[in-house]
């Protein structure tokens, strides 16, 4: 009877809670005021999602007057903070906002009328709006026709006419499309960049205007019999109920011939190493091919390298197309920080509109800096017990990292970047006294833009284009005492190209790669621990990567121009190594001994929805690799792993999986996992959300509630196929499946990094024997206790229920 009285208690408090949440703050006092705006639209032809967003946009419409403002508190509660006084002047301004705004998208016959009701609560007058809409049918277009050449007198415009007609199976307004004002928009923007691709720089959108008519002409003849009346008034009710306009584009009366006039590219003059501070007279190197001029104080680019991001050709006709690619190029190549294009007008003096005018451009270039170093110092203490594996004692690392870039190599603006990084570990005490360990290592890497060896035209089809060439090489030793453990060595390197389309998708192709991995010199202890330890072992597999194909592609937006505020990103990578060297294994012993072959693929699909305050993000990702000669799994360094804060977050990184692997037992806070397999899935939902803004637009503090569903497995092969536990089979997909769902805070210091914390939990745990009973679902049941109490019991629960992590900026 007790418990029942509390929770009684507990719910009429959240009643209440929540009653004064959805009530106002900051309202006048005993003056009518604004509550809250209803739309309603009458039309059945309008379905239920066209018209919510229908609804939306007429909202904006509401005079600034009658706009509510409405503060979201706990995600679903609302409160309506400072609602302005009700004003009949601002309801009806609002009126003839909506019938205004209906027209620009086709409703000419649109009808809006409002009504109010005040309501009294709690010496609150709540004026409550109600706007009645009736759409009727929007106008159709009936015909569209230009008339450019009797339009202005003494200046020859039949070369605009024939572009029109030219062009007009281009044209998206056609017969039957909707008469608004976007549609009409867009057709101008056409016309305005034709007459512009064709030489006519000074033409403006101005210059345009639409006639519109939707007058039913067979009305205005008087000749009609009563007989013929009678039907053209039938067909003209007809034309009421189904409403249509005719349209012709006009050019403006008011045009000059010096706005008409057309051009040709004349000089073009490149400054590529201006400081801003220099004239002309003080230009010492000057290159010069086919009217184009390359003026510099100093050889710092050679012309060829200028040149060959050219498009625009002297004598011409003028094109903004050519223009705007050789100044985007230019952009894109980073060498200059800033790019100025200015023209210059030469008309030509003839006061025959036949002669073509001339326009001549200049680009002033201010270089990057050509040089830089970088330098970083970091040190590391670890104190450790573990006798064992020999490295017991308190131990020191110290690291320098240098950085040496040069951005213009050779005058053609190729980047070539070194980074040189030594380091030393030694042991302070009585223990391991001393030098432990060294390591150097020295990365290069050449970045060339264009695409080397490729030939011209395919240089030319794309913006961005870079030829990219890495190589690395690193050296471990922690043998050089007495306790030592190996000597690792590490060497890579790749040659490839990478290219951005039209449609900004970033496409990487490497056709040469290699990679490395040697283990020698190990002590009998280090051996003993690689035996008993799969982390260490795992994490220390040595082998030769050799592939002739790799290849990724990253293309942003897939989905979000079809609607706003709709983003996505799709993203496929593929490598292989060994299809073609390793049928060279018999000739070579290092690729019998050491080359792994295999293929690898991986895709992730992102999808985001977002408002104003709130946000709903998705993902997919899959991914597998295989064997070729199925004699093992995939080498650790290529296998996939899940966990962590950027995967399924209830579980800790590489403690998932493969399959139904049973749970590991518990070791204590500095337990180290080495989970991975050959495949993994992964889907993830997350609903964001913010909490408070501490300073605007710098730092705002965001929440969310997501769910992670997923895992890896290994594939079958010689040594696991018969491994229901950790294989693929479709027929355990589900039984391995993880499901685990939580919250988490997001610190965003906005336009630096965002920080977070996720708090997540187990609803489905796939290892064994958890998964034996109800596929592994489960009821966590948190508590108090659970979280925060030290005893083994709860320390086990929280091992088997919840992972907390932390991560830098959105998981995905």
């Amino acid at each position: 009877m007790l418990r029942d009285q509390v929770a009684k208690y507990y719910f009429y408090l959240l009643i209440s809670l929540a009653l004064s949440a959805c009530g106002v703050k900051n309202f006048p006092k005993h003056t009518p005021f604004v509550y809250q705006n209803k739309i309603e639209i009458k039309e059945k032809q309008w379905n239920k999602e066209d018209k919510k967003i229908l609804i939306g946009k007429l909202t904006t419409q509401l005079d600034d007057s009658m706009q509510v403002r409405i503060k979201e508190k706990m995600i679903v509660l609302k409160q309506v903070i400072n609602p302005p006084v009700f004003d009949t002047t601002a309801a009806g301004q609002s009126k003839k906002n909506i019938e205004i705004y209906l027209k620009t998208i086709g409703y000419y016959n649109a009808v809006c009328t409002y009504r109010y009701k005040i309501d009294t609560v709690n010496n609150q007058f709540r004026v409550t709006t109600y706007f009645n809409i009736n759409t009727g049918k929007y106008f159709t277009i009936d015909s569209i026709s230009y008339a450019f050449t009797d339009s202005i007198s003494n200046i020859n415009t039949q070369e605009l006419q024939q572009l029109c007609n030219e062009s007009k199976a281009t044209s998206k307004l056609k017969k039957g499309s909707v008469f608004n004002e976007e549609n009409v928009s867009n057709e101008l923007e056409r016309l305005l960049t034709l007459f512009r691709d064709n030489g006519y720089y000074n033409f403006s959108r101005d210059l345009l205007f639409v006639d519109a008519d939707t007058v039913f002409l067979p009305l205005l003849n008087p000749m009609l019999s009563p007989f013929e009346r009678i039907k053209v008034l039938q067909e003209a009710y007809k034309k009421k109920e189904n409403p249509t306009i005719s349209i012709v584009i006009k050019l403006s009366p008011l045009a000059g011939r010096s706005q008409l006039q057309k051009y040709k590219m004349g000089t073009i003059t490149f400054y590529p190493d201006h400081s801003g501070l220099f004239a002309d007279s003080t230009i010492t190197m000057v290159s010069s091919t086919n009217n184009i001029f390359i003026k510099q104080n100093q050889f710092t680019f050679k012309p060829k390298y200028i040149l060959s991001h050219n498009y625009i050709r002297s004598g011409t006709i003028f094109n903004p197309a050519s223009l705007n690619r050789t100044f985007d190029e230019l952009n894109s190549l980073g060498s200059w920080q800033f790019i100025k294009v200015e023209p210059k007008l030469n008309t030509n003096p003839s006061n025959s509109t036949n002669d073509t005018a001339v326009i001549d451009f200049n680009f002033y270039m201010i270089p990057i800096k050509k040089y830089a170093f970088s330098t970083d110092l970091e040190s590391v203490f670890n104190q450790t017990q573990q006798v064992s594996i020999g490295t017991a004692g308190n131990l020191i690392g110290l690291g320098l990292n240098l950085g040496f870039r040069n951005r213009n190599f050779n005058r053609q603006g190729i980047v070539i970047a070194h980074t040189i990084r030594g380091g030393i570990e030694t042991g302070i005490g009585q223990i391991n006294k001393g030098l432990q360990a060294t390591e150097l290592t020295y990365s290069n890497s050449i970045t060339i833009p264009k695409l080397w060896g490729l030939g011209t035209n395919l240089n030319n089809k794309f913006l961005y284009k870079r030829t990219l060439l890495n190589a690395n090489l690193s050296f471990i030793d922690r043998n050089v005492n007495a306790n030592g453990l190996f000597r690792l060595t590490n060497i890579g390197a790749s040659f490839g190209w990478q290219i951005k389309n039209k449609k900004e998708a970033i496409v990487t192709f490497r056709p040469a790669y290699v990679e490395f991995v040697n283990l020698y010199n190990i002590s009998n202890a280090f051996q003993k621990q690689l035996d008993t330890t799969p982390f260490l072992r795992y994490s220390f597999s040595q082998g030769l990567v050799l592939g002739n194909l790799m290849i990724s592609y990253a293309k942003p937006q897939i989905f979000g121009r079809r609607k706003m505020n709709h983003y996505s990103s799709f993203r496929f990578s593929f490598e292989e190594s060994g299809l073609i060297f390793g049928r060279l294994k018999n000739a070579i012993p290092l690729f019998d001994k050491y080359l792994f072959e295999y293929i690898k693929g991986e895709i992730e699909l992102k999808y985001e929805i977002k408002k104003p305050k709130t946000s709903w993000a998705f993902r997919m990702a899959t991914g597998a690799g295989f064997i070729i000669n199925d004699s093992t799994n995939m080498p650790f360094f290529k296998q996939f792993t899940g966990g962590g804060p950027n995967s399924m977050r209830a579980w800790p990184l590489r403690s998932i999986g493969p399959g139904a692997t049973p749970l590991e037992k518990r070791e204590g806070r500095n337990q180290f996992f080495s989970r991975s397999g050959d495949m993994i899935w992964e889907a993830n939902a997350e609903f964001r959300y913010n909490i408070a803004t501490i300073i605007p637009n710098t730092f705002v503090i965001r929440g969310a509630v997501f769910t992670d569903i997923g895992n890896v497995w290994n594939l079958p092969n010689k040594t696991n196929k018969n491994n229901d536990t950790v294989v693929f089979r479709l027929k355990n997909f589900y039984r391995d499946l993880s499901v685990s769902t939580g919250t988490g805070f997001r610190f965003d210091f906005i336009g630096l990094f965002m920080i977070r914390i996720d708090l997540a939990i187990r609803m489905k745990d796939p290892a064994l024997p958890l998964s034996e009973n109800n596929n592994g679902w489960r009821n966590p049941k948190p508590s108090i206790a659970n979280l925060i109490s030290g005893k083994e019991e709860h320390r086990q629960w929280r091992y088997e229920h919840f992972n907390l992590s932390i991560g830098i900026n959105y998981p995905f």
